[in-house]
């Protein structure tokens, strides 16, 4: 099947079939680490798992597919990546696709509504050129706005963003107004993501692979590095949180931050338990 032709910045109708998931999408985080070579069964059980998608799926079995708001969606190979509104396109898949939501061990209705399974044929979609064109809107809906990430689904997006573009000059500043969220919330888990990378980055410790628990309370840290004994500990500079610079921490206090990292959240491959019992994603 050829791919259909779509016109940038204009919302149209399309198949689900042509449309995939988004690997990187924010909700995914807090589960396996994915790649764009993942599974689309597992990112859809994933999102099954992290998204909540059971009212979201009987809202639609009941009443319909309404294509109110467009997915956005950016060119990607052979079909289109949608960027904002993959808990949508993955209860589509769910509906749709035999054997999928048995495989993923999600409950749907074993028949639909001849109106129903009509609504899901096309959906509405807004193509974009560049995941820059998208960020504006997708991180004030999830922000602030109604459908809102988690903490650490809202640090992982605002720090890739930061990243990407604070060589032509963007701030963090400029990423909290976009955001409509406080300047000091944005900063926190933005300067978090930096240890959390250099620690992935320098192979001391992975918080996909080696937490012990299978969720993650990303304000343990954020929160730890705000406070003086952990920066003192760690041997962060004083407006390390400002200058924003990759690996804060100084490469002989490496190993304290594998001993901060396991001691918030345990290490597998020692068997180590966390020191703080409550994981809950914040």
């Amino acid at each position: 099947m050829s791919l259909t032709v779509l016109e940038p910045f204009k919302t149209q109708m399309i198949s689900p079939d042509e449309l995939i998931l988004d690997a990187k999408n924010p909700r995914l985080y807090n589960g396996k680490s994915f790649n764009d070579n993942a599974d689309p069964h597992e990112l859809v059980k994933a999102l099954s798992d992290t998204a909540d998608l059971e009212e979201l799926i009987k809202s639609i079995s009941e009443n319909g597919y309404m294509s109110i708001e467009p997915l956005i969606v950016m060119k990607k190979g052979a079909k289109y990546v949608v960027l904002e509104g993959n808990r949508r396109l993955a209860a589509i898949k769910l509906l749709t696709e035999p054997g999928l939501a048995q495989k993923c061990r999600v409950v749907v209705p074993k028949s639909l509504d001849a109106r129903v399974i009509d609504s899901l044929k096309e959906v509405a979609v807004y193509l974009v050129n560049d995941e820059a064109e998208a960020r504006s809107f997708i991180g004030f809906k999830h922000v602030n706005g109604p459908h809102k990430w988690d903490s650490f689904a809202k640090a992982q997006f605002a720090y890739k963003w930061f990243v990407s573009e604070r060589a032509n000059g963007l701030t963090i500043d400029d990423i909290t107004k976009k955001l409509g969220d406080s300047n000091n919330t944005v900063r926190s888990i933005v300067s978090a993501m930096f240890v959390l990378e250099q620690a992935k980055n320098q192979e001391v410790y992975d918080i996909h692979a080696d937490r012990m628990s299978p969720k993650f309370s990303f304000s343990h840290l954020y929160t730890a590095l705000n406070r003086s004994e952990y920066k003192d500990f760690l041997g962060l500079e004083r407006d390390w949180n400002v200058t924003l610079k990759d690996n804060p921490v100084p490469s002989q206090n490496i190993d304290k931050l594998k001993d901060v990292l396991t001691g918030l959240y345990g290490y597998k491959k020692d068997k180590r338990a966390s020191l703080i019992s409550s994981q809950n994603p914040d």
